[in-house]
């Protein structure tokens, strides 16, 4: 579902913070996220919100324009990935990226839509592991560069049942493959990140080698 409006209906602080970080990468990638304040009008595709009995679905679900979808999800990060799946109820694939090194950059794809991304110590990254596990997705794809560091990237998705490859990381950073998404994110090892999920799948010219 590409080129929609969508009413960001969620007031806690993860998904204020969220909203934030993400707003102007799907917008290019059409997705409108609105923040509606206190008796605007109410227009959009989809509603998100966090669940049937939260303070935001109370006071909004009677001002949405009758027959409105609406996802509740608690997690934000699940909620975008929702969003991206609707109407189905999960995406067909997730892709993560990551970009080995000092400190691992790493993006989450959606179905070819970025829609998270985090620059985290390499240590840190079974709580990506435990982040794309709350993704509604009908299967997982970890794609590894081959650079430094690469050791470590690969036990911190061992034996969690995602398929786990490495793809050649030659020019990821200088050449990513979508460069306009890439250079909004401000960061090289981000943008290598999103190259090597996008090389790895959705008609990458270089193939991973799958591991398991």
């Amino acid at each position: 579902m590409g080129g929609k409006h969508i009413l960001w209906l969620r007031g806690d602080r993860d998904s204020i913070r969220l909203y934030r970080k993400v707003y102007g990468v799907l917008r290019a990638q059409g997705y409108t996220l609105e923040v509606p304040g206190i008796g605007s009008r109410l227009e959009g595709d989809l509603a998100v919100f966090t669940a049937r009995a939260s303070p935001e679905h109370k006071y909004y679900a009677s001002r949405l324009p009758p027959g409105t979808p609406s996802i509740f999800e608690k997690n934000p990060v699940a909620a975008l990935a929702r969003v991206i799946a609707y109407p189905d109820p999960e995406l067909g694939v997730l892709r993560i990226g990551v970009d080995p090194g000092r400190r691992c950059g790493v993006t989450f794809v959606g179905d070819g839509v970025l829609f998270y991304w985090e620059k985290v110590e390499c240590d840190s990254l079974p709580d990506i592991a435990a982040l794309a596990r709350r993704i509604p997705a009908g299967s997982v794809e970890v794609l590894l560069g081959d650079g430094e560091g690469l050791g470590e990237a690969i036990r911190g998705f061992e034996g969690l049942g995602f398929n786990v490859g490495i793809v050649e990381e030659h020019h990821t950073t200088s050449t990513p493959v979508s460069w306009s998404i890439a250079r909004m994110l401000g960061d090289k090892d981000l943008a290598a990140s999103l190259s090597i999920a996008l090389r790895g799948g959705f008609g990458g010219s270089s193939r991973p080698v799958w591991l398991y």
